[in-house]
């Protein structure tokens, strides 16, 4: 309830802002492609900057495949709301699979691509 709302509007200053912050000083103090990968190397060495690399192509890894199974379900669940039916395995399946193809695609195309994809997909999230 409350507490809840609470959460919402003041967890941007606890937790965004300051990440957002670091992110600008170190991106123009190191200016690198690389990111906190290269940051980590630099500040901590080689070994916690290859740590850091391995953790964090795991974590994209299973963060990332959730993405198609998660829409599919709101999609079903906006769809099929007031029926008893859902997606066969083969449709969740195609639609999914749709979806990695879709955004690997668009990974393929470039940076600008992305960008205005994220831009559209952000719009149709809040809408």
């Amino acid at each position: 309830g409350a507490l809840a709302l609470l959460g919402i509007f003041i967890m941007p200053f606890i937790w965004s802002i300051p990440l957002a912050l670091m992110t600008a000083e170190l991106s123009t103090l190191i200016p690198e492609s690389g990111g906190h990968i290269v940051w980590i190397d630099r500040g901590l060495g080689p070994f916690f900057g290859c740590l850091n690399c391995v953790f964090s192509a795991f974590t994209n890894a299973f963060d990332n495949a959730l993405y198609p199974v998660m829409f599919c379900d709101y999609l079903e669940e906006a769809l099929f709301a007031y029926t008893q039916s859902d997606f066969s395995d083969t449709t969740s399946f195609m639609l999914r699979l749709s979806i990695v193809l879709l955004t690997c695609a668009l990974n393929i195309r470039g940076a600008d691509i992305v960008g205005a994809a994220s831009v559209i997909f952000g719009f149709l999230v809040i809408s």
